[in-house]
């Protein structure tokens, strides 16, 4: 089955977690956010403590069911707190 490469970006906490800011991932071709996301659980127990995290793909934030293309930036980013 082909691959395509991605580049993740790690933010506040997902950094923390993965201990690090930036790395390249391959994934199946026709993978999806969805996939993404299960895969950070699996791979970073970590995450599966976030209340939540929001995923944005070429800078904009992305759906469960967006497909990964080669090349795309995926930025993981943490729960925001205000006050």
């Amino acid at each position: 089955m082909e691959k395509v490469k991605i580049r993740l970006l790690f933010f506040g906490i997902t950094h923390d977690i993965t201990n690090c800011r930036e790395r390249e991932e391959e994934l199946s071709d026709g993978a999806t956010v969805a996939t993404l996301r299960d895969e950070l659980m699996e791979t970073y127990p970590g995450f599966r403590e976030l209340r939540s995290f929001a995923v944005a793909v070429n800078e904009e934030y992305a759906a469960e069911d967006v497909e990964l293309k080669e090349r795309d930036v995926v930025a993981i980013i943490p729960p925001v707190s205000g006050g």
